[in-house]
């Protein structure tokens, strides 16, 4: 199954509880209402609206549990981060330490204890098994999995989505944030750059032609203009940071690489 990627085991923080919903709506930068058969990219920000974890957020496998997903080093620091603000909430905060799997796929997989929309486009769907799933052959490899992230724009977790940063930064404005949804920490920031468009850097995609490496410099008539973050495995597409003065343009060099060239798409 050449659309099937390999299993992945991602940390997840649980929350239940009558104010479940309320209190994560509050919390992250994504709306949780309603999420039903969907999982959603989200933010956790501080009060200056700067990322602290890129996670994602779906109903678990029982009626009334959310999950928080993110990097397996991240769960005990999301947990915490979220136990921070519990006051008289009714809300219970649990872990689910290495106890699910992940497959995703672009069709069905009846084997999966449930399944969910992914966040990517184009009708991915995320397969959950308890354990470690026995005898599934999954023909996408992990450079297949990087190839479509690059060219579907989605930051990578500490290379894309850096804490510290401003999520409009990595684009995450379009992709994890409601501004729609009320009240969550951080959204004051959020809401002014919205209005006001303004940021320092933006992640873009980019067309490749030629060599290319992350932390090449990217350069608009000889000046130095960005950086490359991720380059595909197929060498075609990447991803990279621009500065404001580089906004609007499209063509560009890589420093150093005379004969690589990148296009905005």
């Amino acid at each position: 199954m050449e659309n099937t990627f390999p299993p992945e085991s991602p940390g997840i923080v649980t929350v239940r509880g009558a104010d479940a919903v309320r209190f994560l709506n509050g919390q992250l930068t994504q709306d949780v209402r309603h999420l039903g058969d969907e999982t959603r990219l989200s933010c956790l920000t501080d009060a200056k609206g700067k990322l602290q974890h890129l996670v994602e957020v779906l109903a678990g496998p029982a009626d009334g549990i959310l999950w928080i997903l993110c990097a397996p080093e991240e769960t005990d620091p999301v947990f915490e981060r979220l136990d921070r603000y519990l006051i008289a909430d009714e809300v219970e905060l649990g872990r689910e330490p290495g106890s699910w799997t992940r497959i995703r796929s672009g069709g069905p997989l009846p084997e999966a204890s449930f399944s969910r929309q992914a966040f990517w486009p184009d009708g991915w769907r995320d397969h959950w098994f308890k354990g470690s799933p026995a005898g599934l052959s999954t023909g996408g490899t992990e450079a297949d999995r990087e190839e479509r992230r690059i060219r579907d724009g989605i930051p990578q977790r500490a290379v894309e989505a850096i804490v510290g940063m401003l999520p409009p930064e990595a684009g995450l404005d379009a992709l994890a944030v409601s501004f729609e949804k009320g009240c969550f920490i951080g959204q004051e920031t959020l809401s002014r750059i919205k209005s006001a468009g303004k940021v320092n850097r933006r992640l873009q995609r980019f067309a490749l032609n030629g060599p290319a490496a992350p932390g090449d410099g990217i350069q608009m008539e000889g000046q130095p203009c960005g950086e490359l973050t991720s380059v595909a495995p197929s060498g075609e597409a990447a991803l990279g940071f621009l500065k404001k003065a580089a906004f609007g343009h499209r063509h560009f060099t890589l420093a150093g690489r005379p004969d690589s060239t990148l296009t905005v798409v």
